[in-house]
């Protein structure tokens, strides 16, 4: 049987129950008890303006064990980040990281994926979640190619040097646009894909033109588009109260939550900018007394920023 049971009172609204069990998991995966996670997802929620009714968090009762949830894939985690040189997101897209996986096994031979959206999707985000969970399925290694710059892209292909071309290998080319594209580039794109016998090929661009990349890649392969969309506000609140909640201990007042909402709303949907974001309400945190007053300062700080500028 389960060493401890998270249960309910009552039926908790759907949407903020979701919020909850994501807090949830991760503070458990963070390395957090089971009664320090509950404590913690109980604040995060009670941090959203629309979410500081009793019947959101209240509720919620922990009984059995306080256990702690091993995370063994963490040091595998970090390693992936200090490899790619970005932290994975807490809260990643799990429904388009499952739709990749399974298009990839089930058929590496034909699909290239590419991912598309706007620059507010952050779409090299999804890209490194979906390497943290799924680097093991790659035995033959993970290929970055850059391919802002068509010089940068051929030196890179002619660089890369794999010594079983056999095994399975992800390939990602990023950035990607085809009207940059020139002959020389697209002939040594081709080369270099046509050695590996297993590639799984991942693609971000922000021109999805299906025939085009097919025409200039030159490649048998039928290509998976995925619209990756911007963060919701709601999901940009979520990240910001995290970043907050995972240093300190802050019981939200109103003015808390409202201050948490608008610096939300100044994030645009883009996990890069809510990134930014955090590290500079951690140093507004970090000169205030408590958590509150670094918040307020922030706030304070955009609105004399904006009334500047306009």
């Amino acid at each position: 049987g389960s060493q401890a049971v998270l249960t309910s009172l009552w039926k908790v609204p759907d949407q903020s129950a979701c919020y909850f069990q994501q807090f949830f998991y991760r503070y458990s995966l963070d390395g957090l008890s089971s009664s320090e996670a509950l404590q913690k997802s109980v604040l995060s929620i009670r941090g959203f303006l629309g979410f500081s009714q009793l019947i959101h968090w209240s509720g919620y009762q922990l009984t059995g064990k306080d256990i702690c949830i091993r995370n063994e894939n963490a040091n595998e985690e970090r390693e992936v980040e200090s490899m790619l040189g970005h932290r994975c997101s807490p809260f990643p897209r799990l429904n388009l990281l499952t739709e990749l996986h399974n298009k990839i096994v089930k058929d590496s031979s034909t699909d290239i994926q590419v991912l598309y959206g706007s620059t507010d999707a952050c779409l090299i985000e999804t890209v490194i979640d979906f390497v943290s969970l799924y680097h093991k399925e790659f035995p033959g290694g993970i290929i970055w190619l850059n391919a802002c710059n068509e010089e940068l892209l051929e030196t890179q292909c002619k660089q890369q040097k794999i010594s079983d071309k056999s095994l399975p290998v992800l390939i990602v080319i990023d950035n990607y646009n085809p009207g940059l594209m020139g002959s020389t580039s697209q002939t040594s794109v081709t080369t270099f894909l046509q050695q590996f016998s297993s590639a799984s090929i991942i693609m971000t661009t922000a021109c999805p033109d299906e025939r085009c990349i097919e025409k200039q890649l030159g490649l048998n392969r039928f290509i998976t588009p995925h619209d990756v969309c911007a963060l919701k506000n709601l999901q940009v609140t979520q990240r910001l109260i995290y970043s907050i909640q995972s240093s300190h201990h802050l019981t939200p007042s109103r003015e808390d939550q409202n201050g948490i909402s608008k610096l939300s709303s100044l994030c645009h949907g883009s996990p890069l900018i809510v990134d930014i974001m955090n590290c500079i309400i951690y140093k507004f945190i970090e000169k205030s007394d408590n958590p509150s007053e670094g918040i307020h300062s922030c706030v304070q700080y955009f609105d004399d920023t904006l009334a500047l500028l306009t």
